[in-house]
């Protein structure tokens, strides 16, 4: 399980890579993310990330 501090720095990655590629397949990009980087099996990680992203 992910502590906050390594939630956060997820999310604030996936956040400058969406912004860098624009693409507008959001979700999609968000599960390549999350599949890539080995979130899938922690909800409360996967759910902190795609709250953070989506308020932007």
């Amino acid at each position: 399980m992910m502590n906050r501090t390594q939630m956060r720095e997820h999310a604030f990655k996936l956040l400058y890579s969406l912004e860098v590629q624009k693409n507008e397949e959001l979700e999609q990009q968000i599960d390549l993310y999350m599949e890539n980087n080995e979130i899938q099996n922690d909800e409360e990680a996967k759910r902190y990330i795609k709250n953070a992203i989506m308020r932007y």
